[in-house]
């Protein structure tokens, strides 16, 4: 990202943090002072800051940063500032194609704290420092799955617990406070009415407006949909059957597709992991229902 004093030049700020607290001057308000001294002294005329907050920079759909690049126009900037080269990208991919879109339109990008040159050796620097945010971000986020996998084959909730179920904090034998699952009865009776209505044959489409009638909030706490059913009848059963889950979609990082399913070894199953609000009968009853709908129908 290239350097230099160019006196009068219109700029942008653009900060970001992976999480709401920041260490070692890294904080929103510390990228932005940094940057905003380092404008004055250098002749830089500052017309817009823009910030994402607990946002990852391994993917470029951050709110403020999509609209700073939608607004480059009207700002009229001719260069985008920032602390360090990884608030704005943590992929190579996402940094390259970015930084050549914005030069054809002649905007700069300026990382304050890692001065680099024009020329062929300030570009190899470059995009070293850009392999080097990539990596980092990869192995942070490989790290967290390894740590987030053993969470949850001691039994741990990894996130927030599902529909018919509460997060509780509980004290793990090293002291740790950890969060652990248990049924919420009320919600759970929901669940367990849900298969009862489905192996009795109520369609899909049935079983949201009969719960919607009856003014029970979705697990959303808005209106149930025939998809919310599905997933507590055939994606979920699993769970409510007892069994933890973890590691079944792709984990987030760098070129990672988090809508993927993965190979079922790959999966973290812990038989036994959630208390079950639903019995094995009552699955089996569901599953044949789905089951009698795949069966082809004779010909008349």
């Amino acid at each position: 990202m290239l350097q230099g004093d160019r006196s009068g030049e219109r700029a942008v700020i653009y900060a970001r943090v992976s999480t709401g607290i920041q260490i070692n001057g890294t904080s929103i308000e510390g990228q932005l002072d940094e940057v905003r001294a380092w404008a004055a002294k250098n002749g830089f005329e500052i017309v817009g800051e823009y910030t994402d907050e607990g946002e990852s920079g391994r993917t470029t759909n951050r709110v403020n940063f999509r609209r700073m690049l939608a607004e480059l126009g009207s700002t009229q900037a001719n260069a985008i500032l920032c602390w360090k080269h990884s608030r704005l990208f943590r992929c190579l991919e996402d940094a390259i194609m970015h930084k050549h879109l914005l030069l054809r339109k002649g905007v700069r990008l300026i990382s304050i704290s890692e001065p680099i040159e024009d020329g062929p050796v300030g570009r190899l620097v470059e995009h070293i420092l850009m392999a080097i945010n990539e990596f980092y971000s990869a192995n942070v986020a490989e790290d967290s799955l390894r740590g987030l996998c053993e969470l949850a084959r001691q039994g741990y909730l990894t996130g927030p617990a599902l529909y018919g179920y509460d997060s509780v904090t509980v004290q793990n034998s090293k002291g740790y406070l950890k969060r652990k699952a248990v049924i919420n009865e009320s919600k759970a009776q929901i669940v367990r009415k849900i298969y009862e209505w489905r192996a009795q044959g109520t369609s899909l489409k049935a079983i949201p407006n009969k719960l919607n009638s009856m003014k029970i909030p979705s697990p959303r706490g808005g209106k149930w949909q025939s998809s919310t059913i599905y997933n507590i009848l055939f994606v979920f059963q699993e769970k409510y059957l007892g069994n933890l889950i973890y590691n079944r979609r792709g984990h987030k990082g760098v070129l990672n597709d988090t809508t993927r399913i993965k190979p079922r070894k790959e999966w973290v199953i812990v038989q036994g992991g959630l208390p079950a609000i639903v019995t094995p009968e009552m699955a089996e009853a569901v599953n044949r229902m789905r089951d009698l709908r795949r069966m082809p129908r004779p010909k008349q």
